[in-house]
């Protein structure tokens, strides 16, 4: 069985990222990118989309954002550590 062609944008620009990073800090990493739009959800085309288009666009999502969550993982965790220490080290010697 061939699934559904999910429409696309013809190219994803630093705008897209830009909103995915906002969305990704403010909501989920699934619905930040759903909201840049770089997919067509298959309702927006049709009225009564197949259950097949659904589950490939939600495949396709899923699919980039665990790979941009597998790209940074080591960049977050690196960061994670060095900004919370030092938060907490400012935290500990601030005057009371």
């Amino acid at each position: 069985m061939t699934l559904p062609k999910v429409k696309t944008v013809n190219v994803v620009t630093m705008e897209h990222g830009r909103e995915f990073a906002e969305g990704w800090l403010r909501q989920s990493i699934d619905d930040a990118c759903d909201d840049t739009g770089i997919l067509t959800w298959p309702g927006d085309e049709e009225d009564d989309p197949s259950d097949d288009a659904t589950e490939r666009f939600h495949e396709l999502t899923k699919d980039i954002c665990q790979r941009v969550f597998d790209a940074l993982k080591e960049q977050i965790a690196e960061t994670f550590v060095r900004v919370a220490n030092a938060v907490i080290e400012q935290e500990r010697t601030r005057r009371r």
